[in-house]
């Protein structure tokens, strides 16, 4: 099978494909049960949100992540199907197109074995965190495009084209703020190569795209992400009141990575400066979640696991082609 999918690129295709849309039913399938049952109960909190996100009244920060919902919009005009179904079909267009970065990313740090099992890794990852939500969501496609991004722009940083990566950045931001670390091994790479101009033009692109989308879509308001007021929430023993909610948050962030930390366990700890940069780039990125989000909402942390997984999986590779024969029977 993997001389097959190595010879035929079709076969890729057709695979990530199968999963994609596979993982989009899943999610789908609570809408489509309830329309069933003759409840629509769903669907009109999926129309209520979507419309909230196209009028800009949702607030913030979801009021300036507008580009999913304008594609949702323009898609479900120009194919005259309802929006719900639209964004069924955005969610396996994006879902491949992340299996696709996850591939090439993965293909970079380690070989095609480890890069398929990465994309598996990843479609695990995804099913298990889009149960949170119940039935297909907007923001779950804002998330989706997101990872489409980094695995992308992780490709890109691999194979050490700095300009590439840089435009993706800064175009990333008019979907979610949080392509800006990427900035981070950005700038630590192309310095080390001693070509800093990609980095820091991207740098000035990004940030003036951050700030040119709320000055033309109304400024912060106080639902802005940047507010610390969930802190509480997500450390225990700041507040007697948020106690058992910040236990029950870390809980589940434990065992959602225990998968990752098992892998770091069991694999050779092969480090260079790429993964060093990623996992530190990782590192910052959950702290900072810790401060500005609401860690309960396990979908915060998909970038560090596509960010992470193929690093880990390479290790174990690693790992097997340097674990000696075995005596037969042994």
């Amino acid at each position: 099978m993997n001389e097959i999918i190595k010879r035929h690129p079709f076969s890729r295709v057709l695979l990530f494909l199968s999963l994609s849309t596979l993982i989009g039913i899943v999610d789908f399938f609570p809408n489509d049960s309830l329309v069933q049952a003759s409840e629509d109960g769903l669907t009109q909190q999926f129309e209520w949100t979507y419309h909230k996100f196209l009028d800009h009244s949702i607030g913030g920060p979801y009021m300036y992540r507008f580009l999913v919902p304008l594609c949702i919009h323009w898609s479900s005009e120009i194919f005259q199907v309802h929006p719900l179904h639209s964004t069924l079909g955005l969610n396996i267009l994006f879902t491949f197109a992340l299996f696709w970065g996850v591939y090439m990313y993965a293909k970079q740090v380690g070989n095609f074995r480890k890069a398929i099992e990465s994309v598996f890794i990843t479609g695990i990852y995804l099913v298990a965190t889009q149960v949170q939500f119940f039935g297909v969501h907007v923001v779950e496609s804002q998330d989706l495009l997101n990872l489409v991004v980094f695995a992308f722009v992780l490709y890109l940083l691999k194979k050490e084209r700095w300009w590439s990566a840089g435009i993706l950045i800064a175009l990333g931001i008019l979907n979610r703020e949080t392509p800006i670390f990427l900035l981070i091994p950005l700038g630590y790479f192309s310095w080390k190569a001693q070509k800093p101009t990609p980095a820091i033009v991207s740098i000035v692109f990004s940030i003036g795209m951050y700030a040119a989308i709320r000055i033309v879509m109304g400024g912060e308001t106080e639902s802005d992400w940047m507010q610390f007021d969930k802190i509480s929430k997500n450390i225990p023993f700041l507040s007697r009141e948020d106690l058992w909610f910040s236990v029950k948050s870390n809980a589940l962030v434990l065992f959602y990575f225990m998968p990752l930390i098992a892998l770091f366990l069991i694999g050779n700890k092969q480090r260079d400066s790429f993964s060093r940069v990623i996992v530190f780039m990782c590192i910052l990125f959950i702290v900072t979640h810790y401060f500005v989000g609401t860690i309960l909402e396990l979908r915060l942390f998909l970038p560090v696991v596509i960010s992470i997984v193929p690093i880990l999986s390479r290790n174990l590779n690693f790992h097997a082609e340097n674990t000696p024969n075995l005596p037969a029977g042994k």
